[in-house]
């Protein structure tokens, strides 16, 4: 919007809708995401002496104030492009005007609400404590009256920058004075948590005003009430809840809650001991292609998270990639950078999130499993990362966009060769974001849970029948098996030892194996003895 012949200012919006202030290189986003279609006052200020700028929303502060150098361009000032006319401006424009002085908060508000540009200054001519704009404005004069009636003088109304004539400025159902002295609220702010409920109505419901969950059970109070739950009281939520994609790495790559298959790229992509069961080991040369519709993992402006159990083995490329949609404000899993020690991050609708310092382990023997989840929350505009549980990184202003390409878990769609190496296992998608519970959960104290297993899916290891046939001196064993395994069956007569194996290369028949053959005994190994005990063990 802002802008100088050569480089230098160039303020306006970037990153998915984020109010923005730079001076060639001293760049900074403000924090709220604004809507299409929809008039704003915008006010980007700067003062030359402290070095530090802030940039205003409708006549409140969103972002700053911020340290940042003087503008080092050139040249003409521009309006509407920036650089000499390039990324131009598109959208309406309306009372565009600049001043040589550092506007106060108030004089800004007061813009906001509609108060001409010209004569928008603090002169004083009365010497009252109130300017005259503002004076004119709202039709008063005495510092000391109270024309809406709510407790505070017209003096006070003007440093909280409230509305003297309006007893409730912000229209949320409290009081100017009852936000500050009694709830401690934002008497500018109708709704602090943004999550859809006025602070008039959080206080009459006993929720939070600057909480949006107020009982942590990661659904947020608006919701609750809207669905007829209680918001004071933890609601249960189903884990597969908008669980999109599944992937077990169990042998295969086929998704197991839907029909978004993985498929193989850079050649055929090895099954090592995992988390649980099954790992796809990656070279640093492969990676798993998602087939169906590339649009179902978007998320273009709403929820989203993904988990993932990992190994890294070499971490030798700058924004090596465990899992992504794509660049941009599409989302990935990676490295960020070339930073050494390496540290996980996530991007998720607003670029990477901050520095966490805590660095990859990479190598070792025994090789080390770490879980990793991204969580971006459509409701806050946050992008959250977790690592082994715990939260370690947010940021806000997160909007993710469209993609064009498929997700892929080993690399980044948009930006080829950046390819994992190392171990992938139990990669899941929701179109929802997790609560902070569901991720400690599935990390379980480091022992790890499967996506499987959380989901009450998974089958135990465990013979389901036994059969001896007297006539034969013979048996039959059945149990539950996993596709494309062998196993090996031992037998002990004490319960304690079993050295002694049947047969150690048993081929898998599926989900269940019966041995030997249907018209077939197993003949006794332990002719006459009084017990006997079989084990069967899953062959790595």
């Amino acid at each position: 919007m802002w802008g100088q012949t050569n480089q230098g200012i160039h303020n306006g919006i970037r990153n998915g809708g984020l109010l923005h202030s730079a001076h060639w290189g001293a760049d900074w986003n403000a924090s709220t995401v604004l809507e299409a279609e929809q008039w704003v006052h915008a006010a980007w200020v700067y003062d030359g002496v402290a070095d530090e700028a802030t940039i205003y929303l409708n006549g409140q502060i969103d972002g700053g104030p911020q340290a940042q150098r003087a503008a080092n361009g050139g040249g003409s000032f521009i309006f509407g492009g920036r650089n000499n006319g390039e990324i131009p401006y598109n959208g309406y424009v309306d009372d565009v005007t600049i001043w040589r002085e550092v506007l106060p908060d108030a004089a800004i508000l007061a813009l906001a609400d509609g108060a001409s540009p010209i004569g928008a200054t603090q002169e004083d001519e009365d010497g009252d404590g109130l300017p005259d704009s503002w004076e004119e404005k709202y039709g008063v004069d005495d510092p000391e009256g109270d024309p809406d009636g709510d407790g505070l003088t017209n003096v006070e109304e003007y440093e909280l920058r409230t509305k003297p004539d309006k007893a409730d400025s912000d229209e949320d159902g409290l009081s100017d004075k009852a936000e500050i002295e009694i709830h401690k609220t934002n008497p500018l702010n109708p709704d602090a948590d943004k999550d859809g409920l006025l602070d008039g109505e959080e206080i009459a419901a006993g929720t939070k005003p600057d909480d949006r969950d107020t009982d942590g059970d990661g659904i947020s109070d608006f919701n609750e009430i809207q669905d007829g739950t209680d918001p004071l009281v933890v609601t249960a939520i189903s884990f597969d809840t908008n669980l999109v994609s599944y992937w077990s790495m169990d042998g295969t790559f086929d998704d197991v809650q839907g029909e978004y298959h993985g498929i193989e790229e850079g050649g055929p992509i090895e099954f090592q001991t995992g988390k649980f069961g099954d790992a796809a080991y990656l070279n640093g040369t492969q990676s798993i292609e998602i087939s169906g519709d590339e649009n179902v993992f978007d998320f273009t402006g709403e929820s989203f998270s993904v988990s993932a159990w990992y190994t890294a083995e070499v971490i030798d490329k700058s924004w090596q990639c465990l899992v992504a949609k794509g660049e941009g404000n599409g989302w990935r899993v990676h490295r960020r950078g070339g930073d050494n020690p390496p540290e996980m991050t996530f991007t998720g609708g607003n670029g990477d999130v901050d520095r966490h310092n805590v660095a990859m382990t990479v190598g070792g023997d025994p090789e080390t499993w770490h879980h990793v989840a991204g969580v971006t929350d459509a409701s806050t505009s946050e992008q959250i990362l977790y690592l082994d549980g715990e939260e370690v990184a947010r940021k806000s202003g997160a909007t993710l966009q469209d993609r064009g390409q498929p997700m892929r878990i080993g690399d980044n769609p948009d930006a080829a060769n950046r390819n994992w190496q190392g171990k992938v296992d139990d990669v899941a998608i929701w179109g929802r974001a997790l609560a902070p519970f569901e991720v400690a959960d599935i990390w379980n104290g480091g022992d790890g849970k499967s996506i499987e297993e959380m989901l009450g899916l998974a089958i135990p290891f465990e013979f389901t029948n036994i059969i001896y046939n007297a006539a034969e001196d013979g048996f039959r064993l059945e149990w539950n098996s996993k596709p494309n395994k062998t196993y090996a069956l031992y037998f002990s007569e004490t319960l304690e030892e079993f050295d002694a194996d049947i047969d150690d290369s048993i081929t898998s028949q599926g989900e269940t194996t019966v041995y030997p053959g249907e018209d077939e005994w197993l003949p006794n190994p332990l002719e006459g003895a009084p017990k006997l005990f079989f084990r069967i063990e899953e062959n790595q």
